[in-house]
């Protein structure tokens, strides 16, 4: 299950609104299942993505920020994967994902730009996960 950390805002999980008075919200509804949905299609183009495997991961969402500021843009994703073998807890540890880029002061450009890093950034944390956590050791 991938889902929002208990005791997070729930407009977390559907919506990012620092975007100079605009808000953003995930194709499918939440920023958790977008989490899943960039897994999904990382573990598949890799060859890795098997329904049946004995490992299951979730994950909660813990962070999600994006901030389309006049000079410099930031933006952050983190959440908490874990990982179970067999039933068991393999694998607990939250990551994040950072960026931080040069903005314009034209919002018709900043837009689309904190957008495209914000997709950039679900990538980068399932990215980080695989550096963090090798699924050969846990086999």
């Amino acid at each position: 299950m991938f889902k929002l950390a208990s005791g997070k805002h729930p407009a977390m999980g559907s919506t990012l609104s620092s975007l100079r008075g605009k808000s953003l919200s995930p194709a499918k509804g939440t920023w958790s299942q977008r989490l899943k949905d960039t897994l999904v299609v990382e573990l598949t183009t890799a060859g890795s993505f098997d329904p049946a495997s004995r490992h299951v991961i979730e994950s909660e969402l813990t962070d999600s920020k994006d901030d389309a500021a006049i000079r410099t843009c930031t933006g952050r994703v983190a959440a908490r994967p874990t990982v179970k073998r067999f039933g068991k807890l393999v694998y607990d540890k939250e990551l994040a994902a950072n960026a931080g880029w040069e903005s314009s002061f034209m919002g018709a450009v900043a837009m689309p730009a904190a957008i495209n890093r914000c997709g950039a950034l679900y990538k980068a944390l399932v990215g980080s996960w695989s550096t963090t956590l090798s699924f050969d050791a846990l086999s």
